[in-house]
């Protein structure tokens, strides 16, 4: 799924996926969960 929107932006890869998971862990997207990250239900609706 985050590949495709990805793609759909024109965005082919990801520079520093480190930085981008946390920005958006900050913007509540996503959550940490030990060295996972989980996309909350307001990052899946970015997404969409």
């Amino acid at each position: 799924m985050i590949s495709r929107a990805l793609k759909s932006y024109g965005i082919e890869k990801l520079q520093n996926a480190s930085d981008c998971l946390n920005k958006n862990e900050k913007k509540g997207y996503c959550i940490k969960d030990g060295k996972e990250f989980i996309i909350t239900e307001n990052g899946y609706l970015s997404i969409e």
